[in-house]
């Protein structure tokens, strides 16, 4: 933020520290205290995490961000770099929450575009007016207390989760944004969160443009290399990238009619190829935990196990002549059909497993 070498306080730039504030909350970001750094790091929530709080709708995400405000002394009315800041958990003053509880109900009442003013710092209590232009203006609280925390929360928490917008042409006006529908809990809102046009290129490469929304970023992630965030986004398909985002046994299919519903337009062919010559390769290599396998010395005692029509189901997949995996549950009875037969079977464990 600051263009000369001066460091700038957190607190300066009130959207972002609050912001980073109720994502602490939410258990989204936290502090590395382990680290030896002189400056503490934030330490983002694993991806699954996250994708689980991106899933919910954004006016449920609303609901709980304005709740966890509303009872929250995480953030005080006015954030004073020089006092400790108080934890995530730490709850707020019965009277500051209930006057936040106050405001969020009044919202709730508001109708997109209806206007309302912000009291001013010495003002107490004035009744609801007719503005100029035919709306009802909202006024609020009696109290100093009230009326401070009103104020704060119109100019601050309220503007940047987006229930408010301020006035462009007076300083003690704002209006109520389609995002207060949300805070009506017996309400079954929904509310459109639309992020820009997605193009991919046949060169595999990405470009989201703005707005930007956290779920197509996270979706992005989870598919593709980050190359350049700025005011667009621009990814690259990446196997790679798959194979991080754990999505091993993902589908080309599934996955190119997912990107056609972020790019609202058919693939390129050569992707829907490419995706798939992935998957192919992918499926070469299979990782199995606790696997069992049985090694013969003659490839024609397999062949019988195998033309036994008791004991076909015992083998999951033949993996060579003389060689197949058992399936699970099924060892014992691999072992007494070979011991049948006159095979004595050598039973080999690996690392770690202790035979029982």
């Amino acid at each position: 933020l600051a263009k000369s070498d001066a460091d700038l306080a957190e607190v300066d730039d009130g959207r972002l520290f609050f912001l980073r504030r109720q994502l602490e909350r939410l258990g989204l970001l936290t502090n590395d205290e382990m680290s030896e750094r002189a400056t503490q790091r934030l330490v983002v929530a694993p991806v699954d995490q996250i994708a689980s709080w991106l899933a919910q709708s954004l006016a449920e995400r609303l609901r709980i961000c304005a709740r966890v405000w509303v009872a929250g002394g995480w953030w005080p009315d006015a954030p004073d770099t020089r006092a400790a800041v108080p934890g995530v958990m730490t709850p707020a003053a019965p009277q500051i929450a209930l006057a936040r509880r106050h405001l969020i109900e009044s919202l709730a009442l508001m109708r997109p575009g209806e206007t309302g003013t912000i009291p001013a710092a010495t003002t107490h209590g004035r009744l609801a007016r007719k503005s100029p232009g035919g709306h009802v203006r909202h006024t609020t609280p009696t109290s100093e207390v009230d009326t401070e925390t009103t104020r704060a929360a119109l100019t601050g928490p309220l503007v940047w989760l987006g229930f408010v917008r301020l006035s462009a042409d007076t300083s003690d006006e704002y209006s109520a944004e389609a995002a207060c529908g949300a805070l009506v809990s017996s309400a079954d809102i929904e509310l459109v969160e639309a992020h820009g046009r997605v193009t991919i290129q046949p060169d595999l490469s990405i470009v989201a443009y703005p707005p930007l929304t956290a779920p197509l970023l996270v979706a992005l992630d989870l598919y593709a290399d980050l190359q350049r965030l700025d005011r667009v986004a621009r990814y690259k398909l990446s196997r790679v990238a798959l194979a991080r985002s754990r999505r091993g046994s993902w589908d080309a299919d599934a996955l190119a009619e997912r990107l056609e519903r972020l790019t609202e337009t058919p693939l390129p062919d050569n992707i829907r190829v490419t995706l798939r010559d992935w998957q192919r390769k992918g499926e070469r290599l299979r990782v199995i935990e606790d696997a069992a396998v049985l090694e013969l010395d003659d490839a024609a005692l397999l062949d019988a196990l195998l033309a036994d029509r008791a004991a076909r189901g015992w083998i999951e997949r033949r993996l060579g002549a003389a060689v197949a995996l058992i399936a699970p549950g099924h060892v014992a009875d691999v072992r007494a059909w070979l011991l049948r037969h006159g095979e004595l079977p050598a039973t080999l464990y690996g690392l770690g497993h202790t035979p029982k």
